[in-house]
């Protein structure tokens, strides 16, 4: 009975200490044109510096965001930060990024 305690117990700790090491990126994108796009964002990837990513593709293409020193500096701090993306199709995007459970 012992060791199954101790089982559970491990492992309510390591879920919990995973979760609060890799927070995620949230990212909220509007519609336009009649869509929007999805976008991945990795905690880690702000952390170590990467400065480009891009939307998901719909209606046959996609957007490319920037996000320069600053804007990890903030993101890093917890602040939300809103951006554009560039340009594809004669339009863009705008997005609020902030870090989940911060």
């Amino acid at each position: 009975l012992f060791k199954r305690f101790f089982f559970l117990f491990l492992l309510i700790i390591f879920a919990c200490t995973t979760e609060k090491s890799t927070p995620q990126i949230q990212s909220l994108i509007e519609i336009q044109n009649e869509h929007t796009h999805d976008i991945i964002i990795y905690y880690d990837d702000v952390r170590n510096g990467r400065d480009d990513y891009y939307t998901s593709e719909n209606f046959g293409h996609r957007h490319r965001v920037v996000i320069d020193l600053l804007d990890r500096e903030k993101l890093l701090l917890g602040l939300t930060i809103e951006k554009e993306t560039e340009e594809a199709l004669g339009h863009k995007h705008k997005l609020m990024l902030k870090i989940l459970d911060y």
